[in-house]
């Protein structure tokens, strides 16, 4: 609500025109001609300030160069903090391959839960309150990332993720009971442990039916690029 003017006055600069995303206090903006821009963005910044108390703290800002053109430019061009290779927006790291998406966001992710684990290892926990654990600290973290990053994820993934949790339920020890019975519903004589292929494939699922049914009722909207500007185009994440 406090950056409705903001953005609004952002939007319809007469100087420069910028597309902008906005999400609570995190701000995407489109810039085509950074180095002319970035002035122009400090000064809408500093003008909003003066009046509302807010702050952009610009050494948190990041700029991201998007094609080949904005490549090119060097941190002496740019205000804020040049990152090429990827920046983290709203939980996830942007890379720029399409292939280091799963290296930057779900490896250490699961280094995280690794860590967490043997953190908690030692807690007085029983197996029902260690399942809880894991659908209540854990579950929500994947989940998060299968919504928001719709990339294949192979088997091994998930078996590693099944041992990680096999040897928290279980203290290191044997299991005593399969992972599978445990996955079960508590009808069929499980404790609804997550099965967090089961959740990817949802996630993926729902995303599909929604497309089709954009496709079916004719409001997917296909645009192809016939041709590329020649201006370089970045990400400016406040």
């Amino acid at each position: 609500y406090y950056f409705r003017p903001f953005t609004f006055n952002l939007g319809h600069s007469s100087r420069v025109k910028f597309k902008l995303s906005l999400y609570a206090d995190d701000l995407l903006l489109y810039v085509t001609n950074p180095v002319g821009a970035c002035p122009v963005i400090l000064s809408f910044f500093h003008r909003f300030g003066s009046f509302s108390g807010y702050k952009i703290n610009v050494s948190k800002s990041e700029c991201y160069p998007v094609n080949a053109l904005a490549m090119q430019l060097s941190q002496s061009d740019i205000l804020f903090k040049l990152s090429p290779s990827g920046f983290k927006y709203l939980g996830v790291h942007v890379a720029r391959s399409y292939k280091s998406l799963y290296a930057v966001n779900f490896s250490p992710l699961l280094t995280e839960i690794k860590v967490d684990f043997q953190r908690w290892g030692s807690l007085p926990l029983s197996l029902i309150g260690r399942i809880n654990v894991v659908k209540m600290n854990v579950l929500p973290k994947f989940l998060f990332l299968f919504q928001c990053l719709p990339i294949f994820l192979s088997k091994v993934f998930f078996k590693s993720i099944d041992s990680v949790i096999s040897h928290f339920l279980w203290n290191g020890k044997t299991p005593r009971v399969g992972l599978k019975i445990l996955q079960n519903c508590k009808f069929d004589g499980g404790l609804s442990l997550p099965n967090f292929r089961v959740y990817y494939w949802a996630t993926n699922i729902t995303k599909t039916i929604f497309w089709l049914k954009l496709e079916i009722s004719g409001k997917l909207i296909l645009t192809p690029c016939l041709k590329c500007s020649s201006r370089p185009l970045i990400f400016l994440r406040m």
